[in-house]
């Protein structure tokens, strides 16, 4: 007989039922809109529930700062939440990475001054000190939220992609860079990349096993790389400009990344049919770099991977990663990393003796 993957997570839990008939007590008048600790302190006391709440609903909207001492053990890097449903939207921060993935419904999702609807497969992905609240007034609504630490985050996702990438860049622009917007959303429906590790996760935090704390690190981080491996082109970022959230743009950064020694700005713009003006406004938008730059930063760090693993001669490098001729990489060189190509390949054992 066939297993639903997330069943055990559908039934309500006591306090899930005490809030949902606080509900549908107060005549389905909660909130549309995000709201703070204190005004829900203050529905409270103009709705009073008919009885006590009973677990964490007697605690909810309370603690509005999470630190990672209030999740996390010493040892611990990870961690496995339910989402509450019939819970209001109550605003708060936490000092830690946040990953809210969708596995049944639909979950409403506030980010400052954002409301944005996730679906089922949705994978958001939120920086840590970002005023943020969520709301399900469904019993379908079967969110889980993975909380790992930022140290854990920043070493298993964006340390996935080499940092001179432009994905890298992308990524850790979208989570540090916009203060008001800071998160990412993968769509994952279609894939069975949630049935897979989600009720794995949530049965080896539910279990107090040895090594409980690695294996839910490592099975975090397995699940961190394959969303990248299978989802990365799948990804959204925050809209603050005109440009800014465009489905090309992650195959815009890829095609740019993996030709950067030949392509143009009007090879680029043509390609993908958009002006150099429009491009150009993707590019800096999304890396915080012009296309020039972009290139540049590329091109450097081909050389040096290059001076620091091969004997080829400068003239070869140079023909390799698309500068005109060895001399004008010498250049270029100096003027960014302060030394010549040969004072960097010296502080690197090369084989078969250094060609400089």
């Amino acid at each position: 007989m066939k297993t639903e993957p997330f069943a055990s997570l559908r039934p309500l839990r006591q306090f899930e039922k005490d809030l949902k008939e606080y509900y549908q007590y107060t005549g389905l008048s909660f909130p549309d809109h995000a709201i703070s600790a204190d005004q829900f302190a203050q529905m409270l006391k103009d709705h009073p529930p008919k009885k006590p709440f009973s677990g964490y609903a007697s605690r909810a909207g309370k603690e509005r700062n999470l630190e990672e001492i209030s999740f996390f053990a010493d040892s611990q890097n990870a961690t496995v939440v339910q989402h509450v449903r019939y819970l209001p939207p109550v605003l708060h921060v936490q000092s830690f990475f946040e990953l809210e993935c969708v596995l049944e419904g639909k979950i409403t999702c506030y980010i400052g001054d954002r409301k944005i609807l996730l679906q089922q497969g949705d994978v958001l992905i939120l920086a840590p000190n970002t005023n943020h609240s969520a709301a399900t007034y469904e019993d379908s609504g079967i969110m889980v939220n993975l909380l790992v630490r930022s140290s854990t985050f920043e070493e298993h996702f964006l340390n996935l992609l080499p940092a001179e990438s432009l994905l890298h860049q992308f990524f850790k622009k979208a989570l540090y860079d916009r203060k008001d917007t800071p998160y990412l959303i993968f769509h994952t429906a279609g894939s069975d990349l949630l049935t897979r590790h989600i009720p794995a996760l949530v049965a080896e935090s539910e279990k107090n096993r040895r090594y409980k704390n690695s294996m839910l690190s490592a099975m975090v981080s397995v699940f961190l790389v394959e969303l990248m491996r299978r989802h990365e082109q799948d990804v959204v970022v925050p809209s603050e400009g005109k440009y800014a959230m465009n489905e090309d743009t992650v195959f815009i950064l890829q095609y740019l990344q993996n030709n950067n020694a030949t392509i143009t700005l009007s090879d680029l713009a043509g390609f993908f049919n958009y002006s150099e003006r429009q491009l150009q406004r993707i590019i800096l938008d999304v890396t915080g770099a012009t296309f020039s730059d972009n290139i540049r930063n590329l091109r450097i760090a081909n050389v040096k991977k290059l001076l620091e693993s091969t004997n080829l001669t400068v003239a070869d490098i140079a023909e390799k990663v698309g500068y005109y001729d060895a001399s004008n990489l010498r250049h270029e060189f100096k003027k960014y990393c302060g030394m010549t190509p040969k004072e960097y390949r010296d502080r690197f054992p090369v084989p078969f003796g250094n060609k400089c």
